[in-house]
């Protein structure tokens, strides 16, 4: 689901909820509407992003900036992980040592986990 699918389906949840402007062709893309639902999660980005769709009053999906988040999820990652033990003992005595190391990189080849930044 891109940024516009998204964009719409909430339109659509509002609008089975009756908070959503219709008319008999669906929902009708509607500019307060939108700043009202959208700005309503407190992040500007967001609403910034969605307003970038929005070019004289008129709706245009395909302005509004996407992640394709599937392509990233499927990146190769890179893992390291290191375990030492030991023990040792006697009968009147054990001992026990353990030593872990963990280090991830969630990307390899890339620096930022958004793409372009």
């Amino acid at each position: 689901m891109n940024s516009s699918e998204y964009i719409n389906f909430r339109r659509e949840a509002y609008r089975t909820a009756g908070k959503y402007p219709e008319n008999t062709n669906g929902i009708v893309p509607d500019y307060e509407t939108d700043r009202e639902i959208f700005n309503a999660t407190g992040d500007p980005t967001a609403w910034g992003n969605i307003e970038k769709g929005w070019i004289n009053g008129v709706w245009n999906g395909d302005l509004v900036p996407t992640i394709d988040w599937g392509s990233l999820v499927k990146r190769t990652g890179i893992t390291h992980e290191y375990n030492l033990q030991a023990m040792d003992g006697n009968e009147k005595m054990q001992s026990f040592f353990s030593f872990g190391y963990l280090s991830s990189f969630p990307f390899s080849g890339q620096s930022s986990f958004i793409p372009g930044q």
